[in-house]
């Protein structure tokens, strides 16, 4: 009861952390069995209230829409993501002291979006601003993953605070759903009479007559590694750690949709005469139909994706009581995410509880910072954070919502 009321205690003293990854930082040279869940979604261009409205709202309001038309950059992509982990792990071990075996059982998604200025008021606002002008959409890309993974590893520890670990993972592909538009434009003419489009994109979506948790859509493998030591200068000691995540593919099977379009499109509208023929005049006044060319490219095969990966490392002075400084970077591929860096300063308060305020620059958004706090005792860890709090603080600015909570049994 008395570990219950200082973690809980911990829980709400709090520090600050920004944008740091969920699946990371597990494994630390400690016997354990422990149980992780955290969830990062967060954007730079995006804003909190636009998105409560779209996920909460019957209607989204028109002020909603211009106040995060007018924040969206039109000079590039706006970036939007989210990534989300829940584990089982233990490291066992084995008759050698210094060697420990690793499992992990973890469901995990991701989503990424970039997206031009353009495409959101295409979307949300339509085509009308843009009479006689052109829309572009070029670049933009949605990709929509959800997964399993079943990991076995190994773990050395030649000396106290050093380890060393490497984890092979078999990968299932429950859910995928992935475009690309690479060349994407439509001329609206001065009195909406004449549309223009012209595209070449592609599409990927996994099979869509088999969805559940841990539908057997795709399979895969990745491997985890990573380090962690401590060090010592300039009179402290300092804790490095690095990790490697989710570096492997996965296969899609032979039912996974497959699109490709590259078209040009030329609308030329319905005249009132035609009302009653509508559908017949829409597909004559297709010069080149975009539906014909959908349907002629549409198909099942195969389909292989990188997963998002992750690198991060971070380097913290280590003290029994007192200020502590430190910082990291977190470096993605395949996940639109730009690199991130963070300093890092707190408090530890007794060998039990330390709290640390993070503020960092990059990633999905630009300045970002949260809150977080751990404790832990001879064999009992656990730890909060509440990252990405700009979202919330200037909800009409920033996107985030993000969070972690981790607990662990060591022996």
């Amino acid at each position: 009861m008395k570990y219950v009321i200082i973690i809980m205690s911990a829980f709400f003293v709090g520090s600050v952390c920004a944008q740091i990854p969920v699946n990371t930082q597990i494994w630390s040279g400690h016997n354990k069995i422990g149980f992780s869940s955290g969830i990062n979604a967060a954007s730079g261009d995006f804003n909190n209230d636009f998105g409560l409205s779209l996920t909460s709202d019957d209607q989204i309001s028109q002020d909603v829409i211009s106040d995060q038309a007018g924040k969206l950059s039109t000079s590039g992509l706006n970036r939007l993501g989210l990534d989300y982990e829940t584990s089982i792990f233990a490291s066992l071990p084995v008759s050698i002291s210094s060697h420990s075996l690793l499992i992990k059982f973890s469901d995990a998604s991701h989503v990424s979006i970039l997206a031009p200025a353009d495409a959101f008021s295409m979307v949300f606002e339509g085509n009308e601003s843009f009479a006689g002008d052109t829309l572009v959409v070029s670049d933009a890309s949605v990709l929509a993953m959800r997964y399993q993974k079943i990991g076995l590893g190994w773990q050395f520890t030649p000396s106290i605070g050093t380890s060393i670990y490497a984890v092979a993972n078999f990968v299932n592909g429950e859910q995928l759903a992935s475009l690309n538009i690479d060349r994407g434009t439509v001329f609206t003419s001065e009195f909406g009479d004449t549309l223009i489009g012209d595209f070449f994109a592609s599409y990927a979506q996994s099979d869509t007559g088999s969805v559940g948790f841990a539908s057997p859509n795709g399979s895969g493998f990745s491997i985890d590694f990573g380090m962690s030591t401590r060090l010592s200068a300039g009179n402290s000691e300092w804790d490095l750690s690095f990790d490697v995540v989710d570096l492997g593919r996965v296969f899609w099977q032979p039912r996974t949709i497959l699109s490709e379009i590259d078209t040009v499109v030329n609308w030329k509208g319905v005249g009132l005469p035609e009302i009653d023929e509508i559908d017949d005049a829409f597909t004559k006044n297709l010069s080149d139909s975009l539906l014909g060319s959908v349907n002629g490219l549409i198909g099942k095969s195969r389909y292989q994706n990188w997963l998002p990966g992750t690198f991060h490392t971070q380097i913290l002075q280590s003290r029994s009581h007192g200020v502590e400084w430190g910082g990291g970077a977190v470096v993605r591929w395949h996940a639109g995410y730009n690199p991130f860096a963070y300093l890092l300063g707190g408090y530890q308060f007794n060998k039990f509880i330390d709290c640390h305020a993070v503020l960092g620059y990059g990633g999905l958004g630009d300045v970002q910072f949260g809150l977080q706090a751990k404790a832990m005792f001879d064999h009992l860890q656990a730890g909060l954070s509440i990252q990405n709090l700009e979202g919330w603080i200037l909800p009409k600015s920033h996107l985030g919502a993000s969070g972690r909570l981790s607990v662990q049994y060591l022996f």
